[in-house]
């Protein structure tokens, strides 16, 4: 109790005397577009890659923030040298009825507005579940993207379930039933019941830190992971009915207006990354989406569903994903 108590007021001593959480903006250097529901942020490629165009589709449950996190600048900073990077903020979104399929549509244009802003094909890349927005996006679009990476993105949501059963005994979701917009902590709690060991584990893995500016790093991503976005009730209850417990995915049997979410007719390169102790998208849930793909490439990396981003972004991570991005242009 007394590590927990000394955590806990390091944290918050941190988070009072720094100005944090707003990176993903501050190195914006345009904003491409703007709608109600999202953004697109530019960020400038190195002169020698300038016609290479990179939109990142983020999670929708965290701001990207951790996209931009680590001790010399993060992901988007190293993207920077293979194209112009774009990136998708999605913004607060109120409307009860705003499901994934939505986000989807949203995405899908998105790549007409950059493809007509740009005159290229788009290098997309999606993250956690901007993943499986991505792959969508691209079975619709398909003439638009030029290559698909998938950062830590599940696909067959087995695991999820029995977790998600849990969170049905309790009646969590009893509350929330008339709600237009779903608080982010049940989202939280979903993702707890993966690995509820994960937060005393975190605690002594912080004070095994000796280095403030570890630490300082580790208190920036507690921030990103409390933080969150609260979600439109239809697309909370898409995922946890038909993606977590119909697995509509794996199954083939996700339809957006009258396209079929089917891997199997995507037909460019695709990079999938796994992290291999990721509780969130292991490698089994992957490895159903693998089987899929035409022509897709594993590059397996050590860490789990966030540590990777920070421990690899400037090593053996990137350096493997560079190699096999610069084959595909």
């Amino acid at each position: 109790m007394q590590q927990y108590e000394q955590y806990v007021s390091q944290y918050n001593d941190f988070i009072d005397k720094n100005r944090i959480g707003n990176q993903f903006i501050l190195q914006a250097t345009a904003i491409e577009y703007s709608s109600k529901n999202f953004r697109i942020l530019k960020y400038q490629a190195d002169q020698t890659v300038r016609n290479r165009v990179i939109l990142i589709v983020p999670s929708i449950f965290n701001s990207p923030e951790i996209l931009f996190l680590g001790k010399t600048g993060g992901l988007v900073n190293k993207l920077q040298h293979l194209g112009t990077v774009y990136l998708i903020h999605w913004q607060s979104i109120t409307d009860a009825n705003y499901s994934l399929d939505d986000y989807v549509l949203e995405l899908a244009n998105a790549l007409d507005i950059l493809n007509n802003n740009t005159k290229e094909l788009i290098n997309l890349i999606g993250h956690c579940i901007g993943g499986n927005l991505s792959i969508a996006a691209t079975v619709i679009k398909p003439e638009l993207v030029k290559t698909l990476t998938l950062l830590t993105t599940p696909w067959n949501f087995t695991h999820f379930s029995a977790n998600y059963q849990i969170q049905q005994y309790l009646d969590l979701d009893k509350n929330i039933q008339l709600l237009p917009v779903i608080p982010k902590i049940y989202t939280k709690i979903l993702f707890f019941f993966l690995a509820p060991e994960y937060f005393n584990t975190k605690i002594v893995r912080y004070f095994d830190l000796d280095l403030e500016e570890d630490r300082q790093l580790f208190f920036k991503i507690e921030h990103w992971l409390m933080s969150g976005y609260d979600l439109p009730a239809a697309t909370y209850f898409q995922i946890t009915k038909e993606l977590v417990t119909a697995n509509i995915p794996a199954c083939t049997d996700w339809q957006i207006n009258n396209n079929i979410i089917d891997p199997s007719t995507i037909n460019i390169p695709v990079s999938l990354i796994i992290a291999r102790t990721d509780k969130i998208a292991p490698m089994s849930s992957i490895l159903t989406l693998h089987k899929k793909l035409n022509r897709s490439t594993i590059i397996q990396v050590e860490g789990g569903h966030i540590s990777y981003l920070l421990k690899n972004a400037h090593g053996k991570f990137f350096q493997m994903y560079k190699s096999w991005f610069e084959e595909q242009q």
